[in-house]
């Protein structure tokens, strides 16, 4: 994305669009274009099976975290936190946790638009950076990154900007007031530093929130001194350096499922002569299950294949990528389904784009050992090639290992389950959450915690029982010697 289009386009608060617009009028952007080309049947499969896990994660944790809490608010925060949720979004516990072809979607746009352009980025910093803009014979620290630049403009000082805005200083004072929340002295110390940044402001000093805010309201000319100044701090470092623009394009390749064709192959294949009773069957099966848009891509496995879905999950990552698709067909070969001319396209459509310079860096998401060939030619080509994949780096094919440099091959894996939760879900997760799943030793802890408390809820029931039971001998006694 254009970096002045964005600043056009993107719903940010006034402040931070003139910061961004002061960091392009004294920087020099260059725009890299990556071309990204996804094996779409590579990723499914991958990612299939994944889904599943982290949706059962999500719930099993989502779960514990209420069963802790149980004990720790009372009836109505109980009823509040538990069917709303935070901040009017849904209550975690209406939440779906159900496997959905969106939901995959959603799982791998995540990896392809978020992982895979920071590892991009991140080899391009530490490694390629001067053969990149070797031409401008620059220093390395002349040429700046998309983070580097963002984080300083949305955080002045490490500082949210939102907290560094003059009405959020009376807000907070309001609130330390009400004991709601307190101000960062951090962000105390940023905003004096801002405001002594200004020649003629430069000596005075403040010793709290109240001083500085009663200064800022007596002084209109200040306050105007300040947001004028907060416009541009912080951001006078990147003074002609190059600006980094990475423009990422994605191509997703599939096969079509073709349901008329493959009836009609069933349909013939059944007349067949010498097919056994089992053979019959499968054709068969299959002929009822396309009439239903699904189908039985294997004799020898059980399971079915809903083609809504496939088409529902594309359909879906398409959108989120803005990707172009390029279409295969599948084939069916004896007693199973495969795709065909979906790879050699790919393979075809790289090399044409290297051959003719259509971008900068190139990069393939696959783990498929076929694609060999093509990274062989942009190493001829000197072309930049990146192998990504969702498997973890220790498993990706071994005949793609030994022909890519090490620094070339990344897993896109990045697993931060907040983020991953809400573009999953669609709703934040507990707090906590990520302590369940990260950190092993505070999970050790709380299963110590829950099992102590279990036995002590059990010496309390089986004294309850004892209890009982002596209470139950004890009126059998009384009524025997009573009434015998």
């Amino acid at each position: 994305m254009n970096y002045k289009h964005a600043i056009k386009t993107m719903n940010f608060f006034d402040l931070e669009d003139k910061r961004k617009e002061y960091l392009l009028k004294i920087t020099s952007p260059l725009d890299i274009k990556i071309n990204v080309y996804i094996d779409g049947n590579n990723l499914f499969r991958n990612l299939s099976d994944e889904i599943e896990d982290i949706l059962e994660i999500y719930k099993l944790a989502a779960d514990t975290y209420f069963l802790k809490r149980e004990g720790e608010m009372d009836e109505y925060e109980k009823y509040e936190e538990y069917m709303t949720g935070y901040e009017d979004e849904p209550g975690f516990k209406n939440v779906d946790y159900s496997n959905t072809p969106e939901k995959l979607a959603n799982l791998a746009s995540w990896y392809v638009k978020n992982s895979l352009p920071a590892a991009i980025i991140r080899n391009v910093k530490t490694s390629n950076a001067r053969n990149l803009v070797g031409e401008l014979d620059l220093n390395n620290n002349e040429i700046l990154f998309p983070k580097e630049a963002w984080s300083e403009i949305t955080y002045p000082g490490g500082e949210r900007l939102e907290d560094l805005k003059l009405n959020s200083l009376s807000r907070h004072i309001d609130y330390d007031s009400q004991n709601i929340k307190k101000f960062s002295p951090k962000t105390f110390e940023v905003i004096k530093k801002i405001l002594n940044s200004i020649d003629e402001y430069k000596n005075i000093q403040f010793k709290d929130f109240q001083s500085l805010n009663k200064f800022f309201q007596n002084n209109k000319k200040v306050s105007d001194a300040y947001t004028k100044q907060l416009e541009k701090w912080g951001i006078d470092k990147f003074k002609n350096k190059v600006l980094l623009n990475f423009k990422f394009k994605y191509f997703l390749y599939r096969a079509k499922i073709n349901t008329d064709k493959y009836i009609s192959i069933c349909q013939n294949r059944i007349k067949i002569p010498n097919l056994s009773p089992t053979q019959k069957n499968f054709y068969k099966e299959n002929i009822e299950l396309l009439k239903k848009n699904k189908f039985k891509p294997n004799i020898n496995k059980k399971f079915i294949i809903n083609i809504n879905d496939i088409d529902s999950y594309y359909s879906k990552l398409k959108s989120d990528l803005s990707a172009e698709v390029t279409y295969g067909f599948c084939s069916w070969n004896s007693f199973k389904i495969s795709e065909k001319e979906v790879d050699s396209r790919i393979n075809l459509d790289i090399h044409k784009a290297m051959i003719t310079n259509k971008a900068d860096l190139y990069c393939l998401l696959t783990n498929d050992s076929d694609f060999a060939p093509i990274f062989e030619e942009a190493k001829k080509l000197k072309r930049e090639l990146y192998l990504c994949s969702v498997v973890p780096k220790k498993i990706i094919a071994k005949r793609l290992k030994n022909i890519i440099p090490d620094k070339n091959i990344f897993s896109v894996k990045n697993l931060e389950f907040e983020s991953m939760h809400y573009k999953i879900l669609g709703v934040l997760p507990p707090i906590d959450f990520k302590e369940f799943i990260t950190n092993d030793r505070f999970r050790e802890k709380t299963y110590e915690k829950i099992y102590q408390k279990m036995m002590e809820k059990q010496y309390y029931l089986n004294e309850i029982m004892n209890n009982f039971k002596k209470l139950n001998n004890r009126i059998k006694f009384l009524f025997t010697e009573r009434f015998d």
